[in-house]
């Protein structure tokens, strides 16, 4: 890998971003450092890596930082320093991203990970709950062992546990990268006696030590009509809690993006990009445990009339017409969408899956297209723009005959008039 401004600079300890898109190193000695060895960030656009950034306080200070990573979400700074405040040496400390995009507070993060010793290496995997690091600071096998420490569901770090044997050794082990799917590892390692310095080893790694399981959606988005790849809002939503668990933008010149989902969650997954109408999909990996990571090109259709799209996370209680809380976030922004779109007029046609008789479910997906038609009456779209009409088990999308395709059918549509 070769930079445009990398050819006198010392730099070192690289961790990518999961997506790949960004950057995070440490450099020693550079102009306008704030200590002997800063962290510094650079950002890929297309197929170029832009000058990197020097994030300032709180992340750098005048003291030693070094060898940063950056959660799946990327909200979350992890790295090691020997600045004041610590427990010894280096210890690991953690930022978090505020609502401006600035880092915020540097925390310690306490003695269930940080010893009087040297703590260094962190390699939080992407399910944002398994934090590896390296330490001399324990009894372990040798000079520096490599350590695992979970995060419950308190929010609290659970005291570090060593690796063993035959990850540790007698020598030292000091960094390691567990793949996305949690099955294959890496370390470095000066374990070989007829060599000097460090090797890589590579392991699979055993269930005790492995992460939490994820998936992830990579993508690329394109117009539909013209195939032009698109910068377009990617907004992963977890229907359990409501809150937005991951937002990005695909990339402006190759269109490609890459987030990750965490097993046993319920999640909207949405693309959003002005001109186009929106692009929904659900994830309910609690009720679908088998459900595979997505690897797939998202065609955005350029609104126009007679446009269709499908919006798969408007929810209702069983049997009913009522509109479930998890329904929240897609109706905001279908609302937005309304909002940002003022002269459009739309068909809100509703469907349900062929459980019961085609007379009662025709019925059922006319109350609940009508339920939809008053919650965006609700928030101020004119009546005059909404039309609504039930179609009952027509139209099927997906075979009736499993779950994840009565879920399927069971949809709301949003037709430009």
């Amino acid at each position: 890998m070769r930079f445009p401004w990398d050819s006198t600079l010392d730099m070192g300890a690289m961790s990518l971003s999961v997506d790949g898109r960004t950057l995070y190193f440490t450099g020693c000695l550079w102009p306008g450092g704030f200590g002997r060895c800063d962290i510094y960030v650079s950002r890929k656009q297309g197929y170029r890596w832009r000058f990197p950034q020097h994030p300032g306080q709180p992340v750098n200070t005048a003291a030693w930082e070094a060898q940063a990573v950056v959660s799946a979400d990327g909200k979350q700074l992890f790295f090691a320093s020997n600045r004041p405040g610590g427990f010894g040496g280096s210890d690991i400390w953690m930022c978090r991203r505020r609502p401006d995009g600035r880092w915020g507070k540097a925390v310690n993060l306490g003695d269930s990970i940080n010893t009087p010793g040297n703590e260094m290496a962190p390699f939080l995997h992407a399910d944002g709950r398994t934090l590896y690091f390296s330490s001399n600071g324990r009894t372990g096998l040798g000079g520096y062992d490599l350590y695992l420490s979970r995060l419950n569901d308190a929010g609290k770090w659970l005291r570090a546990v060593n690796l063993g044997y035959p990850v540790n050794t007698r020598a030292n082990e000091k960094t390691i990268f567990i793949s996305l799917d949690g099955s294959r590892a890496w370390l470095s390692s000066d374990r070989d006696t007829l060599h000097t310095g460090y090797d890589i080893y590579a392991f699979p790694v055993y269930r005790k030590i492995r992460p939490q399981k994820v998936l992830f959606v990579k993508g690329t988005v394109r117009d539909a009509l013209t195939g032009k790849k698109l910068a377009a809002a990617v907004v992963l939503t977890n229907l359990n809690t409501g809150k937005t668990a991951d937002s990005l933008f695909s990339d402006a010149v190759t269109g490609r993006f890459l987030v990750v989902l965490r097993a046993g969650g319920n999640y909207a997954f949405d693309i959003a990009k002005k001109g186009y109408l929106l692009y929904s999909q659900n994830f309910d990996l609690k009720q679908f445990p088998g459900t595979r990571s997505v690897s797939k090109t998202f065609l955005l259709m350029p609104v126009k009339k007679g446009a269709e799209m499908r919006l798969h996370n408007i929810h209702f209680a069983f049997d009913s017409a009522v509109l479930q809380p998890t329904a929240l976030p897609e109706l905001t922004r279908l609302v937005r969408f309304l909002k940002n779109n003022p002269r459009l007029r739309v068909l809100i046609a509703g469907y349900t899956d062929n459980r019961g008789t085609p007379a009662y479910n025709l019925k059922l997906s006319q109350r609940r297209a009508k339920a939809v038609f008053d919650y965006l009456v609700s928030k101020g779209i004119a009546v005059q723009r909404l039309q609504y009409r039930g179609y009952g088990e027509q139209k099927p999308v997906a075979p009736n005959d499993t779950p994840r395709g009565r879920a399927a059918n069971r949809r709301t549509e949003i037709v430009i008039r």
